[in-house]
């Protein structure tokens, strides 16, 4: 009977642990912004891609 009642605790225990997992995952995938598919991805600028080829061209040390 002891047995009966450890495997159901365990099986309730799973269960919490299941739906707990669920709401963390849902919160989670809330958080990231997915781009629509119907939406072209566009990449933002990012003012720094260039930073070196400026820095040593002004400083005269560019090859």
């Amino acid at each position: 009977m002891k047995d009966i009642w450890k495997e159901w605790e365990k099986s309730k225990e799973e269960e919490f642990f299941r739906e707990q997992n669920k709401k963390a995952l849902a919160k989670l995938k809330s958080k990231i912004e997915e781009p629509s598919e119907s939406e072209p991805s566009n990449p933002k600028r990012r003012p720094h891609k260039n930073l070196w080829k400026k820095l040593l061209g002004a400083m005269g040390l560019r090859t």
